[in-house]
């Protein structure tokens, strides 16, 4: 390739010399000008020409072994996929024998490799069943040793593993794991932690209560709000969230007062009251969200306060809650926030005015001369 690349510069040489394109004198020859440029040419097309074909020669080759790779793995693909339409219809029927007690926990004989499918066919199924067929299901779980494995592995050095057993555990809403679950909420892993949390937060765990200041605190601020949507469906003693009403970090604040927005929850309408006051619109803000949650007519007095919060924000909040209480005995203060000098606010209240029947059209169409547009466009919907 070498001897190739010289004729040819020498040729393209002797092509423009010939043509007088490039016609240096003997002398130019003879003192080493053109010779010593010419050879220094050849040197370096010598030294990069192997260097090339060594290049094409490593990438050819890499090449084909990621071509060989990636047909192994649609084979190994394709073979399992054969391996699992054969056996579904089989491990289907077996879950099937189990729940009508046909078959016994004891008559199954699976290899290592089938116990992970049939596991995995058994959660499956338990999305289907009414509380007699889920709980028959957690029974068989626990019986045919998948809870133990799952106990095991949930001491894996291996992070991804951990989180693997626990939304198993999640789905199958298994409360004996709650005491192997706990100590994961602490883990190095933010991954491991909120798996955790959404596994406890599942099986409405009362221990929660008691570690939510632990559990802020390991956790960076970003994250507060993943926190907060998972536990807010879970029934937290109120004792265990007075820590972070009474704290003096703002996001702990904010998140007392979403969590204490349980419908129905009367005793956490004094904590409220005093969130109510707070320096921060967010936390008030979030606040009287939680008292239009809660629905109970002792928010009354508080949300009338807030109606004059110097922050829209929160305005717009009182509104809506005003809104969820449907109470009739606050309709005037829905009627002053139907004049407010907010949009936003006038909009929100005007949509709860709405929600009212003909109490709530009257307002509204009393705003028609100073409000023509919206109050037309609510007029026509309701």
């Amino acid at each position: 390739m070498g001897n190739y690349g010289t004729c040819n510069l020498a040729f393209l040489l002797q092509n423009l010399t010939f043509r007088g394109i490039f016609a240096p004198s003997a002398k130019h020859w003879s003192d080493g000008w053109l010779g010593g440029h010419y050879n220094v040419l050849l040197k370096l097309q010598e030294s990069i020409l192997p260097l090339v074909k060594y290049t094409l020669i490593v990438l050819g080759t890499l090449f084909l072994l990621l071509l060989i790779i990636y047909l192994i793995s649609i084979y190994l693909h394709h073979r399992q996929k054969r391996y699992m339409d054969g056996k579904t219809a089989h491990w289907q029927s077996l879950v099937d024998s189990l729940l009508d007690e046909d078959k016994s926990p004891a008559d199954l004989k699976l290899s290592h490799r089938e116990r992970n499918y049939f596991r995995d066919i058994l959660i499956a199924e338990y999305s289907k069943q009414g509380v007699s067929g889920r709980n028959t299901i957690r029974n068989l779980y626990k019986r045919l040793g998948f809870f133990d494995y799952d106990a095991q592995q949930l001491k894996s050095h291996i992070w991804w593993k951990k989180i693997e057993v626990m939304e198993r555990l999640t789905v199958l809403e298994l409360t004996e794991a709650e005491e192997h679950v706990l100590p994961l909420l602490t883990d190095k892993r933010s991954e491991v932690r909120f798996s955790a949390l959404r596994m406890l937060a599942s099986v409405g765990s009362q221990k929660l209560g008691r570690m939510l200041p632990e559990i802020f605190a390991d956790n960076r601020r970003w994250a507060y709000r993943f926190l907060v949507n998972t536990l807010i469906n879970t029934r937290i003693p109120i004792d265990s969230l007075k820590p972070l009403a009474s704290s003096s970090d703002r996001d702990y604040r904010k998140a007392a007062a979403m969590l204490l927005g349980k419908e129905g929850n009367r005793e956490a309408i004094p904590i409220l009251r005093q969130l109510a006051g707070d320096e921060v619109k967010d936390v008030r803000r979030e606040t009287v969200r939680s008292l239009g949650r809660i629905g109970l007519v002792e928010a009354r007095p508080i949300l009338a306060e807030k109606a004059r919060d110097e922050n829209p924000q929160v305005r717009v909040a009182v509104a809506q809650a005003l809104g969820e209480l449907k109470d009739t005995d606050t309709l005037y203060l829905l009627d002053g926030l139907a004049d407010d000098s907010d949009f936003d606010v006038r909009f929100q209240a005007f949509f709860s005015l709405a929600q009212f029947g003909k109490s709530g059209e009257d307002i509204i169409r009393k705003c028609e001369g100073k409000y023509p547009e919206i109050t037309r466009e609510f007029l026509s919907k309701i």
